[in-house]
């Protein structure tokens, strides 16, 4: 069918259904414009999630082989050994070490907490509203919104226990944990209530001594993040590196 007369077929159908063809129109409108909404919003999450990994300066990230961060209950073993590793390459500025944990809770924060483990002198997971970071094995930070909810406050202390296996009762660890910051957490959900403790604590909590769930890499100025992480992949062949990008 020529042009010419699709128009032509295109006004008959007007003409002889107006109701139906103005209802077809406004259809393909809508879908339309949910479409482009949809593909504006991707693209904006994108950018923004990017604009939020780039600003902390962490473009690398290195996890156990064969999984992503967190899919697992996988660990990086020997992680002083790993992090050394990583940090001699002279391309690295920065490594943080991450060992993450789901804690029960004995107070107001909820029933069930997300314990990041972190070195506060190297972390891309939080932005402080109050207070400082974990320094020490009994400090914990908690979320800006579980503080607004709870009433907890710089000086107050929550008490987290570990979580026992199946075939493990009695080998739950309670720990008491004093507040000594309220912070903003960049990359947890609504319902996680993100807490962060030091490395330490969460590997005592865990019982994985020398373990970390994830590092993350800032690249000096001069690297190129995928070049970076192909010479780690080299240099560390049990881990996977990959790039942000």
């Amino acid at each position: 069918m020529s042009p010419v007369s699709l128009v032509r077929y295109a006004a008959r159908e007007l003409a002889h259904h107006p109701a139906r063809s103005l209802l077809a129109i406004a259809g393909v409108g809508v879908a339309s414009a949910m479409l482009l909404n949809m593909l504006m919003l991707s693209s904006g999450l994108n950018v923004s999630f990017d604009e939020l990994l780039s600003g902390a300066g962490y473009r690398l990230r290195v996890s156990p082989a064969g999984t992503l961060p967190l899919d697992t209950d996988a660990v990086i073993e020997d992680a002083a050994r790993v992090r050394a590793a990583l940090e001699s390459h002279p391309g690295v500025d920065g490594v943080a070490p991450v060992l993450a944990a789901n804690l029960l809770a004995e107070t107001g924060v909820g029933d069930r907490v997300f314990a990041l483990g972190v070195d506060p002198a190297e972390q891309g997971l939080y932005r402080l509203v109050r207070g400082r970071g974990p320094e020490l094995a009994n400090e914990v930070v908690i979320e800006d919104k579980t503080a607004e909810r709870s009433g907890l406050a710089p000086g107050d202390s929550i008490a987290l226990r570990s979580v026992a296996g199946f075939g493990s009762v009695g080998r739950a660890r309670l720990r008491y944990f004093r507040v000594v910051g309220v912070a903003d957490f960049f990359y947890t959900s609504e319902t996680e209530n993100p807490v962060a403790l030091t490395v330490a604590a969460v590997s005592e909590l865990r019982g994985r001594p020398d373990a970390a769930s994830f590092f993350m890499l800032r690249p000096d100025q001069g690297s190129d993040p995928t070049e970076l992480a192909a010479e780690l992949r080299a240099l560390v062949p049990e881990v996977e590196v990959a790039s942000i990008g």
